[in-house]
C-alpha cells in the first residue's frame, strides 16, 4: 500500500511533536520519518498497513471530532500537538486509545530504531 505525499508529511509532522527535531543533540533532525513509515507501509500486510494508515487519519483529524473545530493537527501548535496525542492516548473510547498507542509506538520504532540512532543513545551496547 502506497502512502500519498500528505500522508507522509502527516507522519512527519505527528513524529515531530512525540519526538522533538532537536532530542538527541539534533540526530533526528536528518530522519526522514514520512519515508519511512511509508516504507513500513509498503512492505506490510494490506490489513496492517491499513491500520498504519488509519491511525494517521485518526490523530490528523482529532480535532474535528475532540474540539468541534474544523481544524487539523497541524495546524496546531507545538503545545496543542502534544496535549492532543496526551488526549488520544487518555481517550475513554478503547479503539481510539488504541490506534494513538499504536500510531505512537510504530513512529517511535521508525524514528529510534535505526542503528546509527541506537548507538547514539547507548542501546544494547552498540559503539561506533
Amino acid at each position: 500500500m502506497t502512502l500519498a505525499a500528505h500522508e507522509r508529511r502527516w507522519a512527519t509532522v505527528i513524529a515531530g511533536a512525540l519526538i522533538p527535531p532537536g532530542a538527541l543533540g539534533g540526530r533526528l533532525a536528518g530522519i526522514d520519518v514520512g519515508a519511512r513509515y511509508a516504507a513500513e507501509c509498503a512492505r506490510s500486510p494490506w490489513h496492517a498497513a491499513l491500520l498504519l494508515r488509519a491511525t494517521l487519519y485518526i490523530a490528523w483529524l482529532a480535532p474535528i471530532f475532540l474540539y468541534g473545530r474544523l481544524r487539523t493537527f497541524g495546524s496546531l501548535d507545538a503545545l496543542g500537538q502534544a496535549s492532543l496525542l496526551e488526549r488520544l492516548l487518555a481517550h475513554r473510547v478503547y479503539v481510539l486509545r488504541m490506534a494513538a498507542m499504536f500510531l505512537k509506538l510504530t513512529l517511535c520504532t521508525l524514528v529510534l530504531g535505526d542503528e546509527p540512532t541506537l548507538k547514539q543513545i547507548g542501546a544494547y551496547r552498540l559503539t561506533g
